[in-house]
C-alpha cells in the first residue's frame, strides 16, 4: 500500500509541474485562443491547416509573457512561485521561442500565399 505522505508529495509535484508547464507561461491561454482557429476555418469553408493554429498559438504567447515578465520586475506577483518562475528566466525562454516560431510561421506563410 502506498503511504499517504508519498501520495501528497506526488500530488504536490504534479501540481507544481502543471503550473510551471501550462499556467505560468500562459500555454493554457494561448491554446484556448488557438483552438478557435479550426472553428473559423470550418465556418468559412476552408480546409483545415495547422499553420494558422500554430501561428495564433505562438503569437498569443508573446503579449502574455511580456506582461508577466514586466510584472515580475516592476511589481510583486502575489504568487511567489510565479514570481520566481519569471525572475529565473523561464519567461524569457518561452518568449524567445514564441517570437522565433511566429517569425518562422509568417515566413512560411509568405511562400504559401505566393502560390
Amino acid at each position: 500500500m502506498v503511504s499517504l505522505p508519498n501520495v501528497y508529495r506526488a500530488a504536490a509535484a504534479s501540481h507544481r509541474l502543471f503550473l510551471w508547464a501550462l499556467v505560468y507561461p500562459s500555454i493554457w491561454v494561448a491554446a484556448a485562443i488557438a483552438s478557435l482557429v479550426p472553428f473559423v476555418q470550418h465556418t468559412l469553408g476552408l480546409t483545415f491547416d495547422w499553420a494558422p493554429v500554430l501561428l495564433i498559438f505562438a503569437t498569443a504567447l508573446i503579449p502574455y509573457n511580456v506582461d508577466r515578465i514586466a510584472d515580475s520586475y516592476f511589481q510583486e506577483i502575489p504568487d511567489p512561485q510565479a514570481q520566481g518562475y519569471f525572475r529565473q528566466g523561464w519567461g524569457w525562454v518561452i518568449l524567445s521561442l514564441a517570437i522565433v516560431a511566429t517569425v518562422a510561421l509568417l515566413y512560411g506563410a509568405k511562400g504559401s500565399a505566393e502560390k
